[in-house]
Order: C-alpha cells, then structure tokens, then sequence
C-alpha cells in the first residue's frame, strides 16, 4: 500500500482487487504509421485499419509490435516527420468498436492535424459513434455547427437526448500544422489550439458510444478529412490546462490509478 502506515510483520489478504489505470488509452504515433494500419503505442493494441489514406515520409517495412520496433529510437527518429494524408473524399483510419475504446463520461482527444490550406468543407477529424453515422463525439473542422464554415474548429456533444454544437472560428485550413484537443466530463468542454486554451463550454455529455466505428478522418462514409493527421491520443480523463500544454510542448502526460474494493489484515 502506497503511502500507507503499516508494520513490517502486517499481512494483508486482498479480496476482489482492482485497480483502474487512468490516462491514455490509445495512442496513433508518426512512428507507428504504415501503409495498411495504423498501431496503438497504448499497450492496448487497438489498432487502426487504413482506407485509403497515404502514409507520407514513414520508412516502409520497420513497423512492428512483436519484435518491439515501436519502442526503438531510430524508428522514432527516422518517422518523427510521419503522417498520414487524407484526401477528403473517402479516406479514414477505422479504431474499432466506439465503447471499447473510452466507457465513462471524462475524455480527452488530441490529434496534430494540417488542414488542407484554403479548405472549406466541414469534416472530422475524430469521430466516436452512438449508432451507425450517429455521433456520440467528435472533433470536427470547417465546421459551424454542421454547416461548411472554412477554418473553424469545434466539437459535437452527445448530451442523453440532443446534440450540442462547439465552435471556434480559429483560421486552421491554412496548411499549416495545429495540435487540437477536446476534453470533456459529463458538464464541461474546454477546446485548446495549440496548447493555448480557446473556448469553454457548458454541455451535457452522456457517453453511450455503440459498437460502431470510432474513426480518424470521417464519420462513416461522411465529411472526410481534407489534409494531413498524425499523433493522435485518446484519454480517460479530462487533461488539465497545464497538461495540454506539457503535451503540446512533447512532454509525457502520466497515468492515474484508481480502486481496491476490500484489504484485510492479519
């Protein structure tokens, strides 16, 4: 027991132990891009299946898992440039099933994203599923409140009976390269833009994500991503303003760990 005041010659016996980790459960690195797949780094092996999307400046043949070359230096050195292109007409990255990835209602989504310069249709550029094309959340782009709007960024909601709308006008279909992140609990959204904290929200979110697709650069047939994606996270928790902004400076954000149900002592 961490922390804990105990005498050397205690013994504990454990019953119905569990302990939850909380943080990043699923994590799409430059170094992880193939042709065909994008991998987890989370140890959660979720990972992604490729439609049509092209790997831009990714070694080809050194992604693995079984012989660990994500985990090698040069592999991170040789992609640290690495993304993959999407050309927003029918290309997405497919994570699997929506609720395997997150199941409670605090969620943090980032993703460095290059949005096509001068592109104006709306897009996503993550989308969690509640049914098929039905939105549970998103972070979307060129989108006000799903109409066509160049250069926005935001989010859509899923609060238990209605959607709720984020928008930011913020200039991002420039080309240029944006790091985005959408946190959420079940009354608050805060969206950042480069570390840099850009709006705030008051919303509902009720997480009942489906079996359906969460996708990297679509919603399922639907507002494809015009532009270029690469790093993406997913969290179990909402990320603190000071750890959006370690993680847009490449600093490592940490994990929690939560429960034991019952100890006792002898």
């Amino acid at each position: 027991f961490v922390g804990a005041n105990v005498d050397t010659d205690d013994v504990f016996y454990l019953k119905d132990f569990q302990v939850t980790q909380i943080g990043c459960v699923a994590e799409y690195l430059p170094e992880s891009i193939s042709d065909s797949t994008w991998l987890d780094s989370s140890g959660n092996e979720l990972d992604g299946s490729v439609s049509g999307a092209t790997a831009v400046n990714a070694e080809a043949g050194i992604v693995a898992r079984d012989s660990h070359l994500l985990e090698s230096k040069t592999v991170a050195d040789l992609q640290s440039g690495a993304s993959f292109s999407f050309d927003g007409t029918d290309d997405d990255v497919d994570l699997g099933a929506s609720n395997q990835i997150v199941t409670g209602n605090h969620v943090t989504i980032s993703a460095w994203v290059k949005v096509a310069s001068g592109s104006t249709s709306k897009s996503r550029a993550i989308t969690f599923q509640k049914g098929v094309t039905s939105t549970g959340l998103a972070l979307t782009v060129n989108s006000n409140s799903g109409t066509d709007a160049g250069g926005y960024v935001g989010a859509l909601v899923w609060g238990g009976s209605g959607f709720n709308y984020i928008n930011h006008s913020a200039g991002l279909n420039d080309g240029s390269w944006h790091y985005l992140v959408l946190t959420t609990t079940p009354s608050d959204q805060s969206l950042y833009i480069d570390g840099v904290l850009a709006l705030t929200a008051s919303h509902g979110f009720s997480n009942q994500f489906s079996s359906d697709s969460a996708l990297i650069g679509s919603v399922l047939t639907q507002e494809y991503f015009d532009g270029q994606i690469s790093q993406v996270r997913i969290h179990n928790r909402a990320l603190s303003a000071d750890e959006v902004r370690a993680s847009y400076n490449g600093q490592a954000v940490g994990f929690e760990y939560a429960g034991t149900k019952e100890a006792q002592e002898t």
